[in-house]
């Protein structure tokens, strides 16, 4: 007897609140199905601008270049490490009794051009092992003075890691 009433107050209910239900249900369902991430892909670092010690050989060939005396200079730099790019992450902890979980995920960011990148948080510029720098100038130790000391400030070398050579 009691179930003949389950089943009249079940179907009033229905009757009642059947689109409700229906869309509660409908989006149990939707949530049931997982979520499609891209995990696999590598994260794309933006290409801005060549080798950073390209860049800065040019750089200084052309400034060193500038030395009243120091004629045709050409430079090149040896690095320990090239620069370093590190992103955003969100660090989530979960504790469960004694045992603590942390992790980890980095910040995704779309372009204008619907592209995925991950969002960079710092870039540390490379850090150099030595320089040579040649130059048709350097038989006068003036002239290396200045050379090595404009190195040495735009590169945080130390003096004893600049060589600068007679060019022929």
């Amino acid at each position: 007897m009691e179930e003949l009433n389950l089943g009249k107050n079940f179907r009033k209910i229905w009757e009642k609140y059947r689109y409700v239900l229906l869309i509660v249900l409908l989006g149990l369902g939707l949530m049931m199905i997982p979520a499609q991430t891209k995990a696999s892909d590598p994260i794309e670092v933006p290409q801005t601008e060549p080798a950073a010690a390209e860049s800065l050989e040019s750089q200084l060939e052309k400034i060193l270049g500038q030395i009243d005396g120091a004629g045709r200079v050409e430079v090149l730099l040896t690095e320990h490490t090239g620069s370093e790019t590190s992103f955003q992450e969100n660090v989530s902890s979960d504790t469960q009794s004694e045992n603590t979980r942390q992790t980890s995920d980095t910040v995704i960011i779309e372009d204008a051009s619907r592209q995925e990148h991950g969002l960079v948080r710092r870039v540390d510029a490379p850090v150099y092992r030595g320089a040579i720098v040649a130059c048709q100038g350097a038989d006068s130790a003036q002239i290396r003075l200045a050379i090595v000391e404009a190195v040495r400030c735009v590169t945080n070398l130390r003096t004893d890691q600049i060589s600068v050579v007679k060019m022929k």
